[in-house]
């Protein structure tokens, strides 16, 4: 017998009694009005209790009758006793799923306590969740990369997060972890193995095709700069041999970048262990390359400081900044270069006085094989790649491009190191020809 038909029978055996003992005493009928009053007072007393507990309360009290089966079902749904979360912050599940289903990306809907909420069909057969038992819990446990668990406790801001979540069966995974209401966040998930094939295949594409024309290219450069410089080369052929060797450069040069940048993009030689890199060494091999080229002055070497990297890629992108300077730079060809250090990190900054760049243009800076319309229209030469390794070389470091400028009043170029790519040293840097500080 359940609590409702064992609610019932006591009333039937009340209402029998009552009529009984109302017989025996010659008033059947006030008996009976009496004991309908009694069970109508027990009923307000179960509803004032039932509604108390609705109402914030946490256990089902003793004589709550036949409304007990509806206070313990509600109770269940808050989670009371049973560690399931409240109704009142819990979003209703089908309607969430429904939002979800929406998005192209797979979804996952956590709470405050990172447990999973809902989650679209997309998701589970890219994370290969189950769409019941593992409604409830905690993302943290079943993605485990720490890469993912650092962005997952930090706040929200949007940035994607890469890594592979492990299994040969699944695919390496870009995940957005986004605000979606007080209580709830929002997993966007993708999977990047058809990207990364691509970009393989392209990479790959690219260095093939680059390895292949860098032979003939140097075999034609070697030929036009005997055929230039020979005596015995008519004049009437002298302009077309000095337009072609100076093609030929530009072509070898671009090669040599293309390839730079395939090799950053792979990842390949990327040291074992950061080396401390001394920034007197990287200025006095400034110095040295800028012979020739104009007036190069350096401020705020310090001996003992040092950035933790690879010397040669560091001194290729630095170099980058003061050769595009020299090239933008004002008629006075003198550029400048610093480093500065703070709490925060150390900059490395290069001024020039030259005519700016257009605000048009700032946005698409660092884009492979970009050149600004003022550069292609001044005939300045260029394959619109420096900034891209620039920007390669300073992602491997750990550290960002910042470039301002304004037209008519230079420009100035910062690469921000964190503080943790940075070390202190006693080495002096090796002198190698001028001196890495002063003037040049």
């Amino acid at each position: 017998m359940n609590r409702l038909e064992r609610e019932i029978f006591l009333a039937g055996v009340a209402f029998g009694a009552g009529g009984v003992v109302g017989w025996a005493a010659g008033a059947p009928r006030l008996a009976l009005l009496l004991v309908a009053v009694l069970l109508l007072i027990r009923l307000w007393v179960v509803v004032a209790r039932s509604g108390a507990v609705l109402r914030g309360g946490h256990t089902v009290p003793s004589g709550v009758g036949p409304l007990a089966p509806l206070v313990q079902e509600i109770l269940r749904l808050r989670g009371a006793g049973g560690g399931e979360r409240t109704a009142a912050n819990r979003l209703a599940v089908p309607t969430l799923r429904r939002f979800l289903d929406i998005f192209p990306d797979a979804a996952v809907a956590l709470d405050e306590e990172l447990r999973i909420d809902a989650l679209n069909d997309r998701a589970v057969r890219l994370l290969r969740l189950d769409p019941e038992q593992d409604r409830g819990q905690r993302i943290d446990l079943l993605l485990r990369h720490p890469d993912f668990l650092r962005r997952l406790h930090e706040p929200p801001d949007g940035t994607p997060v890469e890594f592979h979540p492990g299994g040969v069966d699944l695919a390496p995974l870009r995940v957005w972890i986004l605000p979606f209401d007080e209580d709830h966040r929002l997993l966007l998930v993708r999977s990047v193995r058809q990207e990364r094939r691509r970009g393989e295949q392209e990479r790959l594409f690219l260095s093939n095709a680059s390895h292949e024309l860098r032979t003939p290219v140097t075999v034609l450069f070697g030929h036009l700069e005997l055929l230039r410089d020979h005596p015995a080369l008519p004049e009437v052929l002298r302009p077309s041999v000095v337009a072609m060797h100076r093609e030929s450069v530009r072509m070898n040069h671009l090669l040599r970048n293309l390839l730079e940048l395939l090799r950053l993009d792979a990842g390949a030689f990327r040291p074992s262990a950061p080396v401390p890199v001394t920034v007197g060494t990287i200025f006095s091999t400034l110095v040295e390359r800028a012979q020739g080229r104009g007036r190069l002055v350096v401020a705020g070497e310090d001996a003992g400081e040092a950035i933790l990297g690879q010397e040669f890629e560091l001194t290729t992108a630095f170099w980058n900044l003061v050769d595009n300077a020299f090239k933008f730079g004002g008629p006075t060809g003198e550029v400048r270069v610093s480093w500065t250090r703070d709490e925060d990190g150390g900059c490395f900054e290069v001024r020039d006085d030259g005519p700016g760049i257009a605000p048009e243009d700032l946005p698409r800076l660092g884009e492979r094989f970009y050149r600004a319309a003022s550069a292609r229209a001044a005939g300045i030469e260029g394959s619109g790649l420096g900034l891209a390794i620039v920007g390669a070389i300073l992602e491997r470091h750990g550290a960002s491009l910042r470039i301002e400028s304004e037209p008519g009043r230079g420009t100035r170029v910062r690469c921000l190191f964190p503080a943790r790519a940075l070390a202190r040293t006693d080495a002096a840097p090796e002198a190698r020809g001028t001196a890495g500080g002063g003037v040049l």
